[in-house]
């Protein structure tokens, strides 16, 4: 993605060059332009690897309360297992 607005500069600049004569303050304002756009884009992988780092954290949290839940529902069937044995013992006698 940086290589990209690296080239956007050069790209601009030749093809300004290549319409025509261009005044110093044309450049200065294309190069402002470039200078506005590199820096969204800037803030835009900022934001897509802020995006990637909360969503990463969010699926550590629900793999943990995957596990969570399958180790209840283990001890459950477990609980759940030792009362019929006790019940069935009970009635047995």
């Amino acid at each position: 993605m940086r290589r990209r607005a690296s080239i956007v500069p050069g790209v601009a600049l030749a093809a300004l060059l290549g319409a025509g004569c261009a005044t110093t303050g044309d450049l200065e304002n294309l190069e402002e332009r470039v200078e506005a756009l590199e820096n969204r884009v800037e803030s835009a992988e900022r934001s897509a690897q802020a995006a990637q780092d909360a969503a990463a954290a969010a699926t550590a949290s629900a793999d943990r309360a995957a596990q969570e839940a399958a180790a209840s529902r283990a001890a459950a069937d477990q609980a759940a297992a030792k009362a019929e044995a006790i019940f069935n013992t009970s009635v047995r006698k």
